[in-house]
């Protein structure tokens, strides 16, 4: 890869600026070029050469399966996945799928799409990663999600407010006379990420960042664990459903002075599982719930552990925090709470309501009740919620507007469900191959 970097900087043919990894098409044409420059200029072998277009054809491979070359995404987001996975040693898969879940943290509720008449949606989106243990699920959430979780982008406290009330003067018995007067509230921690929590934390840390927050756990089957921990009563499986439909979330106890009321949730969920701990998560009562049918699942096709390889400090490595940190630092910037509501554009909502009419055909032609998948009926939301997250990647490196969500937004978000959905039924037939899941239990 470095020699092909070498290439493109020669031959001046990068898409991006000169010293940054190719970003485009890659065409027979540039492959010749690059063959017949390995040959006149580095004088290679032709074995020498063929293996050194592996890894090249390997990451256009990685990047085509994700979609991450669409052109809804802007080169400086492509680049940054590439140069992770090069320099980091991050799977591409898992990387592109993060990036697009840390860009839904940092909307929140300051942008929604309107998908259907008043049917109006933030982009919050539930995520599971899976895969054997060192696949690399961990590194890459913990990089992309680190400056919202140190704070970079976010005030972290919120200072105490004047709250006036009447306190009796002491010692005045039953002849009791009050007074005027003013106390400060008790400061509350503003935070976006959590990561340990209880469903009371959880619904209070929501209600003092009405903005929104992420659940970002390494292991996700604590947080489906998490529902038997406590007692019958808790509630939180129900309060994910409730949030990701975005209906208002409303807690009353005893131990509250006033109910806690979250008008407009936005919860975004993450979280990686070992393939062999499936079973804990395709559990009966998720699946007939509907939690399961809002995931998006990533399970990589290439299983292989990449292996490491030591830089020689020839080539200078980009600054690829500041890059990200650049990135949310101005989604982060989107006025809240005068958020604002995004069309679709009428070829982007054609597109769509084509797109989802074949679903229903799909639907309405089976005559079973009991064969209709209920996860189909769901692909519109989140289709719709990847259509405003691209938009906004766009708006945020400078590849587009925020006047509407264009089309060319509406089809990349199209062809990432497609690949999620790929996903799913390749773990469902992991499920079925391995005889795991209810099967087993019973």
């Amino acid at each position: 890869m470095n020699i092909f970097q070498t290439f493109l900087r020669a031959t001046k043919q990068s898409s991006y600026r000169p010293d940054a990894i190719y970003v485009g098409n890659m065409t027979p044409e540039l492959l010749d070029s690059y063959i017949s420059w390995r040959r006149e200029i580095k004088q290679n072998s032709d074995a020498t050469i063929n293996h050194s277009l592996t890894p090249i054809l390997k990451t256009w491979a990685y990047a085509c399966d994700m979609g991450i070359m669409e052109p809804a995404v802007n080169v400086r987001i492509q680049e940054l996945v590439l140069n992770l996975a090069r320099y980091e040693n991050f799977n591409v898969e898992y990387t592109a799928s993060i990036l697009l879940s840390a860009v839904v943290t940092a909307i929140g509720n300051s942008c929604r799409i309107r998908i259907k008449g008043e049917w109006k949606t933030s982009p919050s989106i539930y995520m599971m990663l899976v895969g054997r243990p060192g696949l690399g699920k961990t590194p890459p959430l913990g990089f992309l999600y680190k400056p919202m979780t140190t704070g970079c982008t976010r005030s972290t406290t919120r200072s105490g407010t004047p709250m006036k009330g009447r306190l009796p003067r002491p010692g005045t018995g039953a002849a009791v006379r009050w007074r005027i007067c003013t106390l400060l509230r008790k400061p509350q921690l503003v935070t976006t990420v959590i990561s340990y929590f209880t469903p009371e934390a959880m619904m209070s840390i929501h209600q003092h960042n009405s903005r929104g927050i992420a659940l970002v756990v390494d292991e996700i089957r604590a947080l489906f664990n998490s529902v038997k921990r406590y007692n019958n009563r808790n509630n939180l499986i129900e309060d994910l459903l409730t949030a990701y439909s975005g209906q208002p979330l409303k807690v009353i106890r005893k131990s509250e002075a006033r109910p806690i009321l979250i008008r407009n949730p936005c919860i975004n969920i993450i979280g990686s599982v070992q393939t062999n701990l499936l079973p804990e998560i395709f559990r009966a009562e998720y699946m007939a719930n509907g939690l399961l049918d809002r995931f998006l699942f990533v399970y990589p096709k290439d299983r292989r552990i990449s292996g490491w390889k030591r830089d020689d400090g020839a080539i200078t490595r980009p600054d690829m925090v500041g890059q990200w940190r650049e990135v949310l630092d101005r989604i982060v910037s989107l006025p809240y709470p005068a958020g604002a509501v995004l069309n679709m554009a009428d070829d982007a909502e054609e597109y769509f309501y084509n797109w989802y009419n074949g679903i229903i055909e799909e639907v309405n032609a089976i005559e079973d009740d009991a064969e209709v998948e209920s996860r189909k009926m769901k692909l519109n939301g989140n289709a719709a919620r990847l259509s405003l997250v691209f938009q906004v990647l766009k708006w945020a490196t400078d590849g587009g507007g925020m006047q509407c969500v264009d089309l060319e937004s509406v089809q990349a978000a199209i062809r990432m469900i497609g690949y999620y959905e790929e996903t799913y039924r390749r773990i469902q037939e992991l499920i079925a191959a391995s005889n795991i899941g209810e099967s087993k239990e019973a």
